[in-house]
């Protein structure tokens, strides 16, 4: 049986690491590979991962050492002329992730690979070396646009390394356009895969009892929100919409939830906002949740702030639960699914906007109803699983074939 690695550059509860899991799950129903996985770091999913694996790898295990390298990368990023410091700091990381590697890359040399499969850009690093040590083609899964691939790894290293990968998977057309236009990538060479979650979706729990946890009433409006709380996400966003919403429909029995991984000094910032617009107890940060989906479930809307998102599953999983969602235009994917029929696509950063549509939709449960549908209606009648994984298996065909 033809052995395939999976490489992903954590097992966090975000999008990424539940999509390829998703995918290795669907694999392992077919029966027809021995799936391999190697984190670059653990999180909360690495059990899910470990359910999966015929072997399964974690390099970065030891944290004081992920963090010093994550010190060192950060220097080198800077725009400064200590150019002497700069390579004294680029050899000790190279001699760490040398030493570090080294054992489990011995492992995987052993292991007889027919191919690499390597999600997100984050993995492209580990992905290229060991395509060289183990001369086995290689497939990239990119979930980012360009501002993400800017920020992450830099526009020119990812260029660079892009003659290595023998195909791309594209999480939508943005991306895949992005790769043609920004990185002159061979179309021939991309196969489009959309996200999705294998677990679509049963809630475990009762709304009710989800509502009595967070100390809110039966009645109330909730608008939802979902992400890590990073600059791209819109975490802020979602708060000058809530303080928008609040100042223009005061009396409004509406609470804001945002579900999702706070880092702590955004607590401290999140936490003085709060006080200070007065939306203590209407704006909620709940953290991450082991059953997203039955947070989710108590959402009347569900609002993506994002500045930019290629592709986000989170989204797919509210129109699964029939919820209207809104967005922002120029932000990804998502203006294209939601258009006029499954929500509301504002512009750009207009909370203002989003507030007017968010009391619409609070004060029309009919409309509420009919886009929740449209948007649920829109995931099924797309298929996104079988197609995705369809183009998935197609890809992995071409490179093992039968």
């Amino acid at each position: 049986m033809n052995k395939i690695l999976f490489i992903s550059h954590d097992a966090s509860r975000t999008g990424a690491p539940i999509n390829l899991l998703s995918i290795i799950h669907n694999l392992n129903a077919y029966n027809k590979y021995l799936i391999d996985i190697l984190l670059i770091r653990g999180g909360d999913l690495e059990k899910n991962f470990i359910q999966l694996a015929n072997n399964y790898f974690v390099l970065d295990k030891k944290k004081a050492i992920h963090l010093f390298k994550k010190i060192l990368t950060k220097f080198l990023n800077f725009n400064n002329s200590f150019v002497f410091i700069k390579k004294i700091c680029t050899w000790i990381l190279s001699v760490i992730k040398r030493y570090q590697y080294s054992g489990i890359f011995k492992k995987l040399r052993k292991q007889n690979y027919s191919l690499i499969y390597a999600n997100t850009i984050v993995t492209i690093e580990i992905a290229s070396h060991l395509k060289k040590i183990l001369s086995v083609p290689l497939i990239l899964h990119v979930h980012e646009l360009e501002y993400s691939i800017d920020s992450f790894i830099g526009h020119d290293y990812f260029f660079s390394h892009i003659p290595l990968f023998d195909h791309f998977i594209a999480a939508s057309e943005s991306v895949k356009k992005n790769l043609v236009v920004n990185y002159r990538v061979n179309e021939n060479k991309i196969s489009i895969a959309c996200p999705f979650s294998f677990n679509l979706l049963h809630p475990q729990k009762g709304k009710e009892d989800i509502l009595n946890e967070l100390n809110i009433g039966k009645n109330s409006f909730i608008v939802g929100a979902s992400g890590n709380g990073f600059w791209i996400k819109g975490c802020d966003i979602f708060l000058s919409l809530a303080y928008s919403f609040f100042k223009k429909y005061p009396e409004s029995d509406c609470v804001f939830i945002w579900l999702g991984k706070i880092f702590e000094s955004d607590c401290r910032n999140i936490k003085y906002d709060l006080e200070n617009t007065g939306l203590l107890g209407k704006v909620k940060f709940i953290g991450e949740r082991s059953n997203p989906i039955d947070y989710y479930n108590i959402f009347d809307v569900f609002t993506l702030t994002s500045r930019v998102d290629s592709f986000p599953l989170v989204c797919l999983e509210n129109a699964y639960l029939a919820k209207p969602l809104l967005c922002f235009a120029n932000s990804g994917y998502m203006p294209i699914f939601v258009k006029e029929d499954a929500g509301f696509v504002v512009p750009y950063l207009d909370v203002e906007s989003m507030a007017e549509k968010i009391h619409l939709l609070y004060s029309d449960p009919i409309l509420r109803t009919k886009l929740g549908t449209n948007a649920r209606n829109k995931y099924l009648d797309k298929c996104f699983i079988e197609s995705s994984m369809n183009q998935i298996l197609h890809c992995i065909d071409i490179f093992i074939p039968e």
